[in-house]
């Protein structure tokens, strides 16, 4: 998802990446979510996505639903290569990713998470989503601009 202008401020081009970024994002949870039903018999439903109360650190489905969650935070840094692709926005992009799901969460559940392992869990997450994918887009930025093809020089 390249714009054709890449100075140029597209409020449409941008809400575009902001969906696809998230919708990615539940796509990859409810895939993760939808393996460890299959491995360990974990029901899925919209409370697993949208309430703070399955993550904790101290029974073994709360650490399969921790890590869980920072796997889709990985994905999500590669999202951000491939859809995003400037590193200079992926922090932008991570913030408002995390933020709608931190406000989705409020509605759904009726009220603010207040369990400190769901908010630990979603800064780290955040923080390793926005880092890796910073690192992947520049690492994509920097790659050389090939000016020739070395197929036709012989």
């Amino acid at each position: 998802m390249s714009s054709s202008s890449s100075s140029s401020f597209d409020p449409v081009f941008i809400s575009a990446q902001i969906v696809a970024m998230q919708a990615f994002f539940y796509l990859t949870m409810g895939t993760l979510w939808g393996f460890n039903h299959i491995l360990f018999s974990s029901p899925v439903s919209l409370d697993r996505f949208f309430t703070s109360q399955y993550i904790d650190f101290t029974s073994i489905s709360g650490w399969i639903e921790t890590l869980s969650t920072l796997l889709c935070a990985v994905a999500g840094a590669y999202l951000l290569s491939f859809i995003v692709e400037r590193s200079k926005k992926c922090v932008d992009f991570t913030f408002t990713l995390y933020f709608l799901h931190t406000l989705i969460t409020m509605l759904y559940q009726d009220e603010f998470p207040l369990e400190w392992e769901w908010w630990m869990t979603h800064v780290v997450a955040s923080v390793a989503m926005a880092t890796l994918g910073e690192f992947l887009c520049a690492r994509n930025e920097l790659q050389d601009i090939p000016l020739y093809s070395p197929s036709t020089e012989k």
